[in-house]
């Protein structure tokens, strides 16, 4: 079976368009870019509450 087929797949198509916009939205949240670029720390990071 091939990704191609299996995005054919009703729940798996469903699924792929819900994870998509909260995967953009995570990745692209300013707050990881500052820890991938170390200006942040984990630690500093902890006390930030993420809003969806």
């Amino acid at each position: 079976m091939t990704a191609m087929s299996l995005m054919q797949t009703p729940f798996l198509k469903q699924l792929a368009d819900e994870v998509s916009p909260l995967q953009e939205r995570v990745i692209f949240h300013p707050l990881f870019a500052e820890l991938y670029e170390g200006k942040l720390s984990l630690e500093q990071l902890r006390g930030y509450t993420v809003q969806a």
